[in-house]
């Protein structure tokens, strides 16, 4: 997988330790993305940090997607590989960074690499993927 393919950042109004704990809750992910219907943590014995697995179903009602986290540290970084999805993606990781740039304001950045599944991604799929990894 070559990367990242796409980077996006935001300034959320809001410290740093309330961003990274909506974050941590890795089975919340439908509390703030508005193309995640639903979230189940599939690892009961690790809902979060290193090794969490989470099943998101999107508002699709069609597709899926189980993430899994690969890097974890607290308060400035989140890591997260595809292990399956119904998308057109072979594989896919995303890289969250997280930096308090004032006491109520914290940069979220997105660097997301992917390989798309298949011969062919129709530039509708690809700007489908881009247009959600934004939202994330």
């Amino acid at each position: 997988m070559k990367g990242p393919d796409i980077v996006v950042s935001q300034v959320v109004a809001a410290p740093l330790e309330t961003v990274w704990e909506s974050w941590a809750d890795f089975g919340g992910i439908y509390k703030f993305h508005e193309d995640v219907r639903k979230t189940t943590i599939l690892t009961k014995a690790t809902p979060r940090g290193v090794g969490a697995v989470r099943l998101c179903e999107l508002v699709d009602g069609k597709n899926q997607i189980e993430e899994r986290v690969v890097e974890w540290e607290p308060l400035r970084k989140l890591s997260v590989e595809f292990k399956r999805t119904s998308l057109p993606i072979a594989e896919a990781r995303a890289d969250f960074l997280f930096e308090a740039l004032r006491l109520n304001q914290t940069r979220v950045e997105m660097r997301c690499s992917f390989t798309p599944r298949g011969f062919f991604v129709t530039p509708y799929e690809a700007r489908y993927e881009a247009k959600n990894a934004v939202r994330i």
